[in-house]
């Protein structure tokens, strides 16, 4: 992994308007998967150093904040079309998902700037989303921003301008 964001990185997320568009990527690895599963947050397949990461929908959301545990951090997939369910149907379940959220600008999606990895020792599938519960093994000593970058305060960088 990198040290410190590229200054391209630093410059979209504070500029007023760019054309850089910051992508999510996420990887799940199992010892019983063949080939990991890859997604990215934007609409189309994203090729980002030699490995293809597919569109699909996902939502990570914050750790609680309950202290005499390590924080749990849900991954929720969209899993509509049960493409999740079936590759890890019949994995075992005493192996745990290792998962890495990777983020790179769209433009240059080679360049990894940051990569947190999480451990799930559990998948819960439903209809249309499947979660991963996990938990935050990296980056408990890391400093964050006080303000979070939000398609509100920041559009530019989920690629919504107006």
């Amino acid at each position: 992994m990198r040290e410190g964001f590229s200054e391209e990185f630093l410059r979209a997320c504070y500029m007023a308007s760019t054309s850089k568009i910051l992508t999510l990527l996420l990887r799940i690895e199992h010892p019983d998967l063949v080939t990991p599963l890859r997604y990215n947050n934007k609409i189309g397949d994203l090729t980002s150093n030699d490995d293809v990461y597919e569109s699909r929908m996902f939502t990570m959301s914050l750790p609680n904040e309950i202290t005499d545990s390590l924080p749990q951090v849900p991954v929720t997939i969209d899993n509509a079309d049960n493409v999740i369910s079936y590759a890890c149907f019949g994995l075992d379940t005493a192996e745990k998902y290792d998962v890495y959220l990777s983020i790179c600008l769209k433009d240059t999606p080679n360049v990894i700037e940051y990569e947190s990895h999480f451990i799930a020792a559990e998948l819960a599938v439903d209809d249309v989303t499947a979660v991963f519960n996990c938990t935050l093994e990296q980056g408990l000593e890391s400093t964050w921003p006080k303000d979070a970058m939000t398609p509100y305060s920041h559009p530019h960088l989920f690629g919504s301008t107006s």
